[in-house]
């Protein structure tokens, strides 16, 4: 059974989230299989950590979009774009904190695991 990542979104915002997923993840591929073959440490546990901030990002949007509209300041198109700029900052901030969820770390010794270890050590 297929789950939709972005269900509660409406069908032309969800195309243009997998669009953006697609492209991100993409570029997530070319920066992992670059670390790995360079055998460089920090290389692969920054694009880990950009992982978890993508992973981050969607769920703050997601959690956002289950808040009802409505309050002091009206919706419009300048106000979803900065809580999602917001959003984003956020996300980095978190996956680059000390507690972050420990999404990148998982990632890193799986990734690193699979290229049989490398040679340069990350500080």
């Amino acid at each position: 059974m297929a789950i939709d990542p972005v269900s509660a979104t409406p069908p032309a915002a969800a195309s243009r989230e997998t669009a953006v997923w697609e492209k991100e993840s993409g570029d997530f591929q070319r920066l992992i299989r670059q670390a790995q073959e360079e055998q460089d440490d920090q290389k692969l546990k920054e694009a880990c950590r950009g992982i978890e901030a993508v992973f981050i990002h969607h769920m703050l949007r997601q959690m956002r979009a289950a808040i009802p509209q409505g309050g002091l300041l009206p919706g419009s198109s300048a106000l979803k774009m900065y809580q999602d700029m917001l959003d984003e900052s956020y996300s980095a901030l978190i996956a680059g904190s000390r507690d972050n969820l420990g999404l990148a770390d998982m990632l890193y010794r799986q990734l690193k695991g699979q290229a049989g270890g490398s040679g340069r050590k990350a500080e």
